[in-house]
C-alpha cells in the first residue's frame, strides 16, 4: 500500500475527474476475470469518461495484466508486491470496486509488474478504502491498531536483529500508547513475543530456516525508544504469506532500531 488512509491527495484521471488515493487491504479479493455488464460499463462511463472505460475492458483482467500478473501462480507468487502500487479509486459497482495503477504514478514499481499502461483490479469493495473516507474497513483497521497504522511503512534490513521475547520498559511502553493512542497496550506487548507468531517463527531453529521468507512481510512503522523500534505486521496486509508464517491476528516486531528504514507510504 502507498498511501495512508487518512491522507486526502487525490488526483485528475484522464477523464478529467478527480480520483481519491485507495488502499486495498487484500489483494486475494481481486477478481481477475470480471468483465463490467452493460449496464454497469454506463455507470462507469457515467462516473470516469470513455478513455477510462475503456482502459478498464483492455486492462482490468489477467489477459491485460503484465507477466507477473496474468496468472494465478503468478499472482500468488508475486502478492506481496501488489502492495507497493499506488492506486486511485475509480468507483464502486454494486459489491465491487474498481481502483488503477496508473503508470505516471508507479514508476518504483518493476515492469514485469507494472507494463506499458494503466493497469485496472476490479476489487471485493471491503477490502478497498479511499482516502479520506470513513467506510467500515478504515474504521476497523483503526480500532484494532495503531492509530498512525499504515501511515510509515518499515523496511527491515537485518531480521537477524530481531528480539523474540523483548523486555519492554515502562518507557518504552508509554511510547507505544503514545504512538497508537491506545491505553491498554497488553495485546501488542503480547503479540510482540514469540509465543504469539506463527508456527513458523516460534523457535530460534524455525526462524533461522525462515528468516530469508520474513522479508516478505509487509510491515508497518509504529515507534522506535531507546535503540528499539517497534514494527507491526498487520494480518490484513499479509495475506500473501505461505502457510507456517501466515497470521491468525496482527503481530508485532521488536527490532534493533539501525536495522529498520520508515518510509512515508
Amino acid at each position: 500500500s502507498s498511501s495512508s488512509s487518512s491522507g486526502t491527495s487525490s488526483s485528475t484521471g484522464s477523464s478529467g475527474g478527480v480520483f481519491k488515493t485507495a488502499i486495498v487491504t487484500n489483494f486475494g479479493e481481486v477478481y481477475p476475470t470480471y468483465t463490467p455488464s452493460s449496464s454497469e460499463q454506463t455507470e462507469i462511463r457515467n462516473i470516469a469518461g470513455q478513455k477510462v472505460l475503456n482502459d478498464i475492458l483492455s486492462y482490468g483482467t489477467e489477459t491485460g495484466w503484465p507477466t507477473d500478473l496474468n496468472t494465478y501462480d503468478q499472482r500468488q507468487n508475486n502478492r506481496y508486491k501488489m502492495y507497493d502500487y499506488t492506486l486511485d479509486y475509480i468507483c464502486e459497482i454494486g459489491s465491487k470496486t474498481i481502483v488503477r495503477a496508473a503508470k505516471s504514478k508507479n514508476s518504483h514499481m518493476e515492469s514485469s509488474m507494472m507494463g506499458s499502461h494503466d493497469l485496472y483490479f476490479v476489487m471485493l469493495s471491503s477490502v478497498v478504502t479511499k482516502s479520506g473516507s470513513s467506510s467500515s474497513a478504515a474504521t476497523n483497521s483503526i480500532t484494532q491498531s495503531p492509530s498512525n497504522s499504515g501511515v510509515y511503512k518499515a523496511t527491515v534490513s537485518d531480521y537477524n536483529e530481531l528480539y523474540s521475547t523483548p523486555t519492554i520498559s515502562s518507557g518504552f511502553e508509554d511510547a507505544i500508547r503514545s504512538a497508537t493512542g491506545l491505553s491498554n497496550i497488553s495485546n501488542i506487548l503480547l503479540w510482540a513475543t514469540e509465543d504469539y507468531w506463527p508456527s513458523g517463527l516460534t523457535t530460534l531453529d524455525l526462524r533461522n530456516e525462515n528468516r530469508s521468507r520474513m522479508y516478505y512481510y509487509v510491515t508497518e512503522y509504529v515507534c522506535t525508544y531507546d535503540t528499539y523500534t517497534l514494527i507491526k505486521v498487520p494480518k490484513a496486509k499479509n495475506n500473501h504469506m505461505q502457510t507456517d508464517l501466515t497470521l491468525t491476528h496482527d503481530i508485532y516486531f521488536v527490532v534493533g532500531k539501525d536495522y529498520v528504514t520508515k518510509t512515508k507510504q
